[in-house]
């Protein structure tokens, strides 16, 4: 598990709290848990067809999709590893992805979408589908905006707790809906997905009729981290990118950043990744529950 243990979180204090600086270092390497992987069904069209999207990011950002396609195009799907399995027909079809973000925001705060996540992050994506884009973005976005605030001052938000509590004072009865305050809160959500995702692969918990496919993991992370937090348009969007989850084998093999390493031992990884990994988000929940930061609504 490469892609983990390279990024291993640091083990906590006593007091458990969480070194801002230490945090961002090791968080930032997340986001590409959630990027590329093509799934490409069967079409006999020849006619050009363009259809456009508006998603909901988890925070209640848009995100607008454009896909323009022309005459027929592969049956099969392209892994993780580039290969693409066939099934039969020929293809004459390219399909083009236009993507546009939206910053006009329902929360008010903003997020700025640092170009790591596309260009300076070193590591593989891993979950695959464009479907995920909107917790990559907003994983992202709030990272940024976390980083944003700490850089500010580094001594005097020095840790997480410091910054809820700096924000707190300052922005009086608008807190904790503000802010670096409010960026945390979705992104512990996201990192509690992550970790859900992993502990119930480290588990064994499987599909016995399709036991390669991770669609009970990622069911079981996103209804227990964030499907509460979502109304019925975003939650839809979760539903298709059910469908296009890679396969297990697919997945595993890029966490290990393209190495063929036996599942055991992928698992046992996963295993010591999770230590330090779920002990910082559960000491972030915890914080949010003392402070009273926590804020329940759905977008």
């Amino acid at each position: 598990m490469a892609l983990l243990l390279e990024n291993q979180f640091r083990e906590l204090p006593e007091d458990k709290t969480v070194d801002t600086k230490l945090f961002l270092e090791s968080v930032s390497h997340l986001p590409p848990f959630f990027g590329e992987y093509t799934h490409t069904h069967t079409h006999t069209h020849t006619h050009t067809h363009t259809h456009t999207h508006t998603h909901t990011l988890l925070d209640g950002r848009t995100h607008t999709h454009t896909h323009t396609w022309t005459d027929t195009h592969l049956n099969g799907h392209t892994h993780l590893d580039g290969h693409t399995h066939l099934d039969g027909h020929t293809s004459g079809r390219t399909p083009t992805h236009t993507w546009r973000m939206s910053h006009s925001l329902t929360h008010s705060h903003t997020h700025t979408l640092s170009l790591f996540i596309f260009c300076v992050v070193p590591i593989s994506d891993c979950l695959g589908s464009k479907v995920f884009l909107p917790i990559k973005s907003d994983i992202t976005g709030n990272i940024t905006k976390i980083r944003a605030v700490y850089e500010k001052d580094p001594v005097k938000y020095s840790t997480l707790q410091k910054i809820l509590e700096a924000e707190r004072d300052a922005h009086g009865s608008e807190w904790p809906k503000v802010g670096a305050t409010l960026a945390l809160m979705w992104l512990k959500r996201g990192l509690r997905f992550i970790q859900i995702l992993l502990q119930s692969l480290a588990d064994g918990e499987k599909d016995e009729t399709n036991p390669n496919l991770i669609r009970v993991n990622v069911t079981r992370a996103y209804e227990e981290a964030l499907k509460m937090y979502h109304g019925w348009l975003v939650q839809q969007i979760f539903k298709t990118a059910l469908m296009v989850v890679p396969y297990k084998s697919d997945f595993l093999k890029a966490l290990s950043k393209a190495q063929v390493i036996p599942e055991d031992q992928c698992m046992a990884d996963v295993r010591r990744f999770l230590v330090n990994y779920t002990a910082t988000v559960d000491a972030i929940y915890q914080m949010y529950i003392a402070l009273n930061a926590e804020l329940d609504y759905s977008v």
